[in-house]
């Protein structure tokens, strides 16, 4: 998916056609080349472009905030309520971050309340007092996650 310096999101579909393996150590860049439709003249040679490459299939997910997220030696968890209102340690598989959120692609089911604040307050065993709260989303962020990619 290509985007000119001008445009929002990414309107043009092409093909990966080279990759080049280093990094330009000045600008940070990398070199690639891709097979576009240029039927309006948009794209002319050497010009410098953004791009977004899917790196999987599309998959569900679900997000959750960044500070929900646990971090236990190389184990990352979230701390789930349990239907007896007890704390319940979820091992999760994290995917990319998109703004403050994180993707969950495996360990956490869809709709599952999780502790978002007081943490570090949690035993196990405790009962939890469950204080409802919309945690703000930052729409811009799931923007730049363009529809057509998933969760990826």
């Amino acid at each position: 998916m290509v985007q000119l310096g001008d445009e929002k999101d990414f309107p043009h579909r092409g093909k990966l056609d080279f990759l080049q393996n280093r990094i330009d150590g000045r600008t940070g860049s990398i070199k690639l080349r891709a097979i576009l439709d240029n039927k309006d003249n948009l794209f002319k040679p050497g010009m410098f472009v953004r791009i977004r490459v899917p790196v999987s299939q599309p998959y569900s997910a679900v997000l959750v905030p960044e500070a929900c997220v646990g971090v236990d030696q190389d184990t990352r968890y979230v701390i789930a309520v349990g239907a007896d209102k007890k704390p319940v340690r979820r091992t999760v598989e994290l995917g990319r971050s998109i703004g403050t959120w994180r993707v969950v692609t495996q360990g956490l089911d869809p709709g599952t309340q999780v502790v978002y604040r007081g943490l570090q307050r949690v035993r196990p065993d405790a009962q939890l007092e469950i204080e409802q709260i919309d945690v703000p989303m930052e729409l811009g962020d799931f923007a730049q996650a363009d529809a057509s990619q998933g969760a990826q």
